[in-house]
């Protein structure tokens, strides 16, 4: 049997190690805090709990959903599913995230083009070009 050593026990360690072991690998996990789960976790501050890092899940694909979902079967109460909703806030607008072009419905306000101006779609879209295109040749 082969043998793999993970570092870290975040979302993705832990991802990796269980997908390898359903492979027939042996994993070893090595974590160097007291608590598996990376940044997806909560901390208590003095009579409160903060999250840290993501506190929800969204998959699109329907294997990894399910798969997730059966980990807590048998848990009391139900996983709620909730439709995915994301925002960040720009120039003082909630705006869709991952950045939206179309406008999903009339009600939505939360689409990137309809509310900001043309200018300022093109100027985003310069300093993306130039970061990640330009910049990076310049860098090589």
């Amino acid at each position: 049997m082969k043998k793999i050593v993970v570092i870290g026990a975040g979302i993705t360690g832990l991802s990796v190690a269980w997908k390898l072991s359903e492979k027939g690998y042996k994993v070893k996990i090595i974590e160097m805090d007291k608590f598996i789960g990376g940044l997806a976790r909560s901390i208590k501050m003095g009579n409160y709990f903060l999250d840290i890092g993501p506190h929800s899940f969204f998959s699109e694909d329907k294997e990894v959903f399910k798969k997730v979902m059966d980990l807590f079967e048998g848990e009391q109460g139900e996983i709620p599913y909730s439709k995915r909703s994301v925002k960040m806030m720009f120039k003082g607008k909630y705006v869709d995230y991952p950045l939206s072009i179309c406008k999903k419905h009339s009600s939505s306000n939360g689409n990137f083009i309809y509310n900001y101006v043309f200018s300022e779609f093109c100027e985003i879209l310069y300093y993306y070009i130039y970061i990640f295109f330009i910049r990076k040749k310049n860098t090589r």
